[in-house]
């Protein structure tokens, strides 16, 4: 059987979106989906992903592991001004 929560183990209903930090549970695998510029784990690529990550970069704070690897858009590790510059593009051009 396979079962998708979101982060804090709720039950996605149906027709909502699988975000970066929504577990995928198939059998005994349990998988966290990243989706690449998905930074507040909406499901989508936005506004408020820029807002979280800008936050991120200006205080020094720390993501979760899942959304950090969202926000990491050149997989350096390290989130900076390019992966900023990376979602805008991406919203920009709706990729």
């Amino acid at each position: 059987p396979i079962s998708i929560t979101d982060k804090d183990g709720n039950a996605l209903e149906a027709g909502h979106l699988v975000g970066t930090g929504c577990i995928v549970t198939v059998g005994t695998d349990v998988l966290t989906v990243v989706v690449p510029g998905d930074v507040d784990g909406d499901g989508r690529k936005g506004v408020m992903d820029l807002i979280v990550l800008k936050q991120t970069i200006l205080t020094a704070s720390e993501l979760d592991t899942p959304n950090f690897k969202a926000a990491d858009m050149d997989e350096n590790g390290k989130l900076n001004i390019f992966d900023l510059l990376r979602i805008k593009l991406n919203i920009l051009n709706g990729n």
